[in-house]
C-alpha cells in the first residue's frame, strides 16, 4: 500500500477525479438537449418504456408490480423476467423522493440518473483495478479518458437509457476483471466479488445462465490446454457460480419467484439450478481429470456421459437459446439489436457498420490482439485478451452485445495510442515540435471520434417522430381514461396495434394494448389483423374487448403478412417462416385482402378483398398529417363502434344510396353505402360516422344525404347522426 501511494501522487488522483466528473456530465447531455413530451422525457427505446411504465405503476401502487394487465390485453402477464433492475429503480426513486426538492419531478426524470451512476461505478472500479496493480500513470489516465462515454457507452450508460443492459455490462466486466485479479493475486475477496456479480447477473437478465455456459466452457478449455496450470481460472469460475447460485437460492426462499416453470425464459428456480450445476461441473472436472488422467478412454467416456446427462437435463432450454441466438423466430429477426453487424448485402455497409461500432481503432485490432501480451503492461494478459475476443465475436454476431464492449474498446484505444507514442519516440532521440504536434493530432483523433459520436447519439436520443407524438397525445386525451393504470384491476378495454408500437402506447398514453414489444399478445393481434371481412373483424374485436385500433402503413407487405401468419400460428411449433421470393409475392397479394390493409390504405372506406362496402363498425378518429403529395397518413387510429342504424321504407327491390362527405386532413373523401330494399319495403343501413364531428384532423359533414325511391319517384333525405348513436348502435328512423 505504501508503494501504491508513492507511485501515484495527488495530481494524479485529482486528474482521475476530473476525468470521472467529466464522464458524468457527458452522460447527462440528453437531459440538457431534449424537452419533455406529454410531461415525459422523450425516450423511444421499447425496453426503457416498459421499465418506465412498470416503475410508474409500482410507485402509484406502493409495491413492485407483479402482474401486467397493459402489455397483452386481455390476457394477464404474470411477470416472469428478473426484476432486479426494476427493484433498483424503485428504491432509488423512493430514496430520492425523501428529499423535498425531488417531489417536483416525475419518477422517470429521477430514474434516468441510474444508468450514468452505474457507468461511473464500472469505470471507477476498473481504474482501481489498474491502480492496484501499479500500472503506469499514463496508461491509467488514458484509459480513464477513453472510458468517457463514446460509441457503445452512449446507448448503455447515458441519461434515461432505462434498461438492464447497463447492469449487464457492469456485472460481466466486474466478473472478468475479478477473474483476472484473482489469477494474479489468489485473493479470495475477488472470488467473493465474482460470486456477487454472478448473483446480480442472474437477477437482472434471463439470458445469464446461457452466458454461464460460456464462462464455464472458457475455464474448462483453459484448464485442459494449460494441462492444469490454469487451475485458478476454473476454480474461480466454479466457486463464483456455486456461491452465486447459493445466494440466489437464499433470495428465492425469502422472495419466491412468480412462476414455477423450469424454463430459461421464465425467471425462477431453473436459473438457480443451472448456475449451481455449472459451478458443480467446474468443480468435478479437475478432480475427475486428475483421477482419470492415466486412462484416456475412460476419461473420454466419462466426458461423453457427463455431456449427455447435461443435455438431457437442459436440452430443451439449450434449444430455446439456440433458436433465440439464430433468430429462428421471424418476429425476433426483425429487431435491429438482434441482427449481426454484417447483415446487409454490400461490403461498404459492413465496413460502415464496423467503423460506426468501433471507430478508427478497428484498423489496429489485429496488431493489438496478436501482440497483446507484449503491449499490455500487466500479468495474465491473456485473460483480458481472450474475453475481448469472445465479446467482440458476440457483438459482431448480435449487435446487442456491443453494449458490453465499452471497457475493451477503451483498453484497445489506450494501448494503440501508447504504442504509437512509443514507436515515434523510439525513432528519434529528440522529439521535435513537428513530432509532438503529430502525436497530439493522432491522440486527438482517437479521443475525439468517440466523443463526437456519443454527442451525436445523445443529441438525438430524445428526438421523436412528430406524427407519432401527436397520435400518442391524442390517445391519452381523447379516449376513456384507464383508472386501472393506478391499481391492480384489469382495464375495461384495449388497443389493437402491431407489437412494435405497444410499449409506446402503454407508457405515453397509459392505455392497455393487445400486443407489445416483449412479444406478448402476438397471436391475438395477428388473428385480428388477418381477418378478411368486417363482420369477422368486428366480432373478434368484441371478443377481446378492443375499443381502438392503432395502425401504420407498411412498406414490405409480404414480409408483414408472413410475420402475422407466424404469430397467428404460435401454438404450432412446426410452423416455418419461409421468405422465398414466391412466398413473399403471394403473401403481398393476400395482405391486400386483410383488415390491416383495408384500414391503413383504404381508410375502411374503399374496397379491398371482401371488404367491399364502407365500414359499419370501424370509425377513423385520428390521422397524422397528410397532403396531396402524400395522401395516405403515416398513422391512423380507429374506434370500434356498434354503428348507428338508419332505417326507413322505400320501394321494394330498389337501391338506397347513402353518402357523407368526410375531410381526412387535406383529403376529401365521400363515405358511401348502398342497400337493397327488402320485399316488405324496409331497409336498414349501419353507419360508423356521426355527423358534424371534428376529431384528430377528421371532419364530417353536417348530415347524411340519402337517395331512395318511393312510389317510383326519387326522394332525397337528410339525416343527422350523433356520437352516442354511433357508439351505442341506436336506431334512427326516417319518417
Amino acid at each position: 500500500m505504501k508503494s501504491f501511494f508513492k507511485k501515484f501522487n495527488i495530481p494524479f488522483f485529482v486528474s482521475i477525479f476530473f476525468i470521472q466528473l467529466f464522464s458524468l456530465f457527458w452522460f447527462l447531455i440528453p437531459l440538457e438537449k431534449n424537452l419533455p413530451l406529454i410531461g415525459r422525457f422523450p425516450t423511444w427505446d421499447p425496453d426503457a418504456l416498459l421499465y418506465l411504465r412498470w416503475l410508474e405503476q409500482s410507485i402509484l401502487r406502493g409495491e413492485i408490480i407483479q402482474v401486467d394487465h397493459f402489455c397483452s390485453f386481455p390476457t394477464d402477464y404474470i411477470i416472469d423476467i428478473p426484476l432486479g433492475f426494476l427493484h433498483i429503480l424503485f428504491h432509488f426513486v423512493r430514496f430520492v423522493y425523501c428529499f423535498p426538492f425531488a417531489s417536483e419531478f416525475p419518477p422517470e426524470i429521477i430514474a434516468g440518473f441510474v444508468p450514468p451512476l452505474v457507468g461511473i461505478i464500472l469505470s471507477s472500479t476498473l481504474l482501481f483495478f489498474f491502480i492496484s496493480e501499479n500500472f503506469p500513470a499514463p496508461f491509467i489516465l488514458l484509459f480513464g479518458i477513453f472510458l468517457i462515454p463514446g460509441l457503445n457507452f452512449a446507448p448503455v450508460f447515458s441519461y434515461m437509457t432505462i434498461d438492464h443492459h447497463c447492469l449487464e455490462a457492469l456485472f460481466v466486466w466486474l466478473w472478468i476483471f475479478s477473474l483476472w485479479k484473482n489469477s494474479i493475486t489468489g485473493n479470495k475477496n475477488y472470488e467473493l466479488l465474482g460470486s456477487l456479480t454472478c448473483s446480480g447477473f442472474v437477477l437482472i437478465w434471463n439470458g445469464a445462465p446461457f452466458f454461464f455456459f460460456i464462462f464455464l466452457g472458457y475455464a474448462i478449455l483453459k484448464y485442459f490446454l494449460s494441462k492444469g496450470e490454469e487451475f485458478s481460472i476454473l476454480d474461480f469460475t466454479a466457486s463464483s457460480m456455486l456461491i452465486g447460485g447459493g445466494l440466489l437460492a437464499l433470495f428465492f426462499l425469502f422472495h419466491p419467484p412468480t412462476t414455477s416453470k423450469m424454463d430459461i425464459s421464465s425467471f425462477g428456480w431453473f436459473h438457480v439450478l443451472i448456475t449451481i450445476t455449472c459451478g458443480f461441473i467446474g468443480k468435478i472436472v479437475p478432480m475427475t481429470a486428475q483421477f482419470l488422467g492415466k486412462y484416456r478412454k475412460i476419461t473420454i467416456l466419462f466426458i461423453i456421459v457427463l455431456l449427455t446427462l447435461f443435455f438431457k437435463l437442459f436440452g430443451s432450454e439449450l434449444m430455446q437459446a439456440k433458436s433465440f441466438i439464430n433468430r429462428e423466430n421471424p418476429v425476433l429477426g426483425t429487431i435491429a439489436e438482434l441482427l449481426p453487424l454484417y447483415s446487409g448485402a454490400s461490403l461498404s455497409l459492413l465496413i460502415s457498420n464496423l467503423l460506426g461500432a468501433f471507430g478508427p481503432i478497428l484498423f489496429f485490432f489485429p496488431f493489438i490482439l496478436l501482440n497483446f501480451k507484449k503491449l499490455f503492461p500487466g500479468k495474465k494478459s491473456f485473460i483480458l485478451r481472450d474475453w475481448i475476443i469472445i465479446i467482440l465475436m458476440m457483438a459482431i454476431y448480435q449487435r446487442k452485445f456491443l453494449r458490453w464492449f465499452s471497457p475493451p474498446l477503451a483498453l484497445l484505444n489506450t494501448i494503440a495510442v501508447l504504442e504509437i507514442i512509443r514507436l515515434a519516440a523510439k525513432k528519434s532521440e529528440l522529439i521535435n515540435f513537428r513530432k509532438c504536434l503529430s502525436l497530439t493530432i493522432v491522440s486527438f483523433l482517437f479521443i475525439s471520434f468517440p466523443l463526437d459520436s456519443s454527442y451525436g447519439i445523445f443529441s438525438n436520443l430524445g428526438s421523436f417522430d412528430k406524427q407519432l407524438a401527436q397520435a400518442l397525445c391524442w390517445l391519452q386525451r381523447n379516449t376513456p381514461e384507464c383508472e386501472e393504470y393506478k391499481n391492480p384491476s384489469k382495464p375495461k378495454y384495449g388497443i389493437l396495434t402491431f407489437w412494435s408500437n405497444g410499449n409506446q402506447i402503454s407508457y405515453f398514453s397509459k392505455r392497455a394494448v393487445v400486443a407489445s414489444n416483449n412479444q406478448l399478445g402476438l397471436k391475438n393481434s395477428a388473428t385480428a389483423f388477418l381477418t378478411n371481412s368486417e363482420s369477422e373483424a368486428f366480432e373478434f374485436c368484441k371478443k377481446i374487448f378492443v375499443k381502438y385500433i392503432f395502425v401504420q402503413p407498411v412498406g414490405n407487405r409480404g414480409k408483414r403478412y408472413q410475420e402475422f401468419l407466424f404469430s397467428k400460428s404460435l401454438d404450432d411449433p412446426k410452423q416455418i417462416f419461409d421468405q422465398t421470393k414466391e412466398k413473399i409475392e403471394s403473401s403481398e397479394k393476400k395482405f391486400t385482402e386483410t383488415l390491416y390493409f383495408w384500414l391503413t390504405e383504404r381508410f375502411g372506406i374503399f374496397p379491398a378483398g371482401e371488404f367491399q362496402d364502407s365500414s359499419s363498425n370501424f370509425r377513423c378518429r385520428f390521422i397524422s398529417e397528410n397532403n396531396w403529395n402524400h395522401p395516405t397518413p403515416d398513422i391512423l387510429i380507429f374506434e370500434v363502434v356498434n354503428g348507428a342504424i338508419i332505417q326507413g321504407s322505400a320501394d321494394p327491390g330498389t337501391d338506397v344510396f347513402l353518402a357523407l362527405n368526410i375531410q381526412f386532413g387535406d383529403s376529401k373523401i365521400q363515405y358511401r353505402k348502398t342497400q337493397k330494399v327488402s320485399s316488405n319495403g324496409q331497409f336498414e343501413i349501419k353507419v360508423a360516422y356521426p355527423t358534424l364531428s371534428k376529431s384528430g384532423r377528421i371532419l364530417t359533414d353536417d348530415a347524411y344525404r340519402i337517395l331512395l325511391q318511393k312510389k317510383g319517384k326519387e326522394v332525397r333525405e337528410v339525416v343527422k347522426v350523433g356520437e352516442r348513436a354511433v357508439d351505442e348502435g341506436t336506431r334512427i328512423k326516417i319518417d
